[in-house]
Protein backbone atom coordinates (compact mmCIF):
# COMPACT_ATOMS: atom_id res chain seq x y z
CA UNK A 1 0.00 0.00 0.00
CA UNK A 2 1.56 2.95 -1.28
CA UNK A 3 1.90 6.00 0.74
CA UNK A 4 2.83 9.66 0.28
CA UNK A 5 5.01 11.43 2.23
CA UNK A 6 7.49 14.69 2.16
CA UNK A 7 11.02 14.13 1.81
CA UNK A 8 11.90 17.13 4.56
CA UNK A 9 10.34 15.64 7.66
CA UNK A 10 8.13 12.87 7.32
CA UNK A 11 10.56 10.09 4.83
CA UNK A 12 11.03 7.30 5.04
CA UNK A 13 7.82 6.26 6.60
CA UNK A 14 7.71 3.70 9.55
CA UNK A 15 5.37 1.70 8.51
CA UNK A 16 3.32 -0.77 11.44
CA UNK A 17 2.42 -3.34 8.33
CA UNK A 18 4.41 -2.58 5.21
CA UNK A 19 8.33 -2.22 4.97
CA UNK A 20 8.55 0.82 2.56
CA UNK A 21 12.16 0.40 0.91
CA UNK A 22 12.38 2.88 -1.48
CA UNK A 23 9.77 5.86 -3.32
CA UNK A 24 9.30 6.96 -6.76
CA UNK A 25 8.08 10.71 -8.06
CA UNK A 26 4.55 11.56 -8.67
CA UNK A 27 4.45 12.61 -12.08
CA UNK A 28 4.78 16.45 -12.70
CA UNK A 29 6.53 16.42 -9.49
CA UNK A 30 7.22 18.95 -7.79
CA UNK A 31 4.50 20.90 -9.67
CA UNK A 32 2.32 17.98 -8.85
CA UNK A 33 -1.00 17.25 -6.88
CA UNK A 34 0.46 14.77 -4.44
CA UNK A 35 0.74 16.18 -0.78
CA UNK A 36 2.55 14.36 1.99
CA UNK A 37 -0.57 12.60 4.51
CA UNK A 38 1.42 14.30 7.59
CA UNK A 39 1.48 17.89 6.93
CA UNK A 40 0.42 18.85 3.48
CA UNK A 41 3.93 19.42 1.98
CA UNK A 42 4.80 18.24 -1.60
CA UNK A 43 5.28 14.33 -1.42
CA UNK A 44 6.91 11.31 -3.18
CA UNK A 45 4.96 7.64 -3.45
CA UNK A 46 6.53 5.65 -1.04
CA UNK A 47 6.26 1.62 -1.83
CA UNK A 48 6.33 -0.86 -0.02
CA UNK A 49 7.99 -4.51 -1.49
CA UNK A 50 5.67 -5.73 -3.22
CA UNK A 51 4.66 -2.43 -5.10
CA UNK A 52 8.67 -2.21 -5.84
CA UNK A 53 8.61 -5.24 -7.73
CA UNK A 54 5.72 -4.04 -9.52
CA UNK A 55 7.01 -1.00 -10.61
CA UNK A 56 10.05 -3.40 -11.89
CA UNK A 57 7.69 -5.23 -13.94
CA UNK A 58 5.92 -2.11 -15.69
CA UNK A 59 3.28 -1.01 -13.33
CA UNK A 60 3.32 2.93 -12.40
CA UNK A 61 -0.08 3.24 -10.84
CA UNK A 62 -0.29 2.77 -7.17
CA UNK A 63 -3.36 2.89 -4.60
CA UNK A 64 -2.62 4.40 -0.93
CA UNK A 65 -4.90 3.19 2.12
CA UNK A 66 -8.69 3.68 2.07
CA UNK A 67 -8.71 3.52 -1.89
CA UNK A 68 -9.48 7.00 -1.83
CA UNK A 69 -7.38 8.04 -4.91
CA UNK A 70 -4.42 6.34 -7.08
CA UNK A 71 -1.73 8.02 -8.27
CA UNK A 72 0.11 7.70 -11.46
CA UNK A 73 3.99 8.11 -11.25
CA UNK A 74 7.22 8.48 -13.83
CA UNK A 75 9.78 6.49 -15.00
CA UNK A 76 12.75 7.56 -13.66
CA UNK A 77 12.74 4.61 -11.23
CA UNK A 78 13.06 3.50 -7.48
CA UNK A 79 14.87 5.38 -5.41
CA UNK A 80 15.92 3.52 -2.47
CA UNK A 81 17.72 6.16 0.04
CA UNK A 82 21.30 4.68 1.39
CA UNK A 83 20.60 1.30 -0.65
CA UNK A 84 19.93 -0.08 2.77
CA UNK A 85 19.03 -3.64 1.69
CA UNK A 86 21.91 -3.93 -0.26
CA UNK A 87 19.62 -4.76 -3.36
CA UNK A 88 21.51 -4.60 -6.88
CA UNK A 89 18.75 -3.09 -8.56
CA UNK A 90 18.57 -0.23 -6.37
CA UNK A 91 17.74 3.02 -8.14
CA UNK A 92 15.80 1.17 -10.64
Amino acid sequence: MALCRCLQKHSPPNGRKHNYPGYVKPLGFPKSAVLCGRCGAQGVVWLDDDEVNLYRKGQRIFSGPNAFAKIKVDDNGVIIPNNQQGDKNANT
